[in-house]
C-alpha cells in the first residue's frame, strides 16, 4: 500500500474519532505543509463551535 493511501486511512480515523467525541474537525488542503487538519471545541449543551481550537492534527506514516 502507498504512503499516501496510508496517510488518508489514518485522516480517516483520525477524523471519526474526533466527530464520534463531539468536537469538529476541519481538513486542511493538500498544500498545507504538514497540517492535516484541526479540531475545534464545540459546546456540549448547543453544539455550537466555540472558536477554540484543541489541537493540530498531522498523521505520519513511519516505517521501523
Amino acid at each position: 500500500m502507498s504512503k499516501r493511501i496510508t496517510g488518508e486511512l489514518g485522516e480517516t480515523a483520525i477524523k471519526e474519532i474526533v466527530l464520534e467525541t463531539g468536537f469538529l474537525y476541519e481538513q486542511r488542503g493538500r498544500l498545507e505543509a504538514g497540517t492535516d487538519g484541526i479540531v475545534e471545541l464545540r459546546d456540549p449543551k448547543s453544539g455550537a463551535p466555540l472558536g477554540r481550537r484543541l489541537l493540530t492534527v498531522r498523521d505520519e506514516f513511519v516505517l521501523s
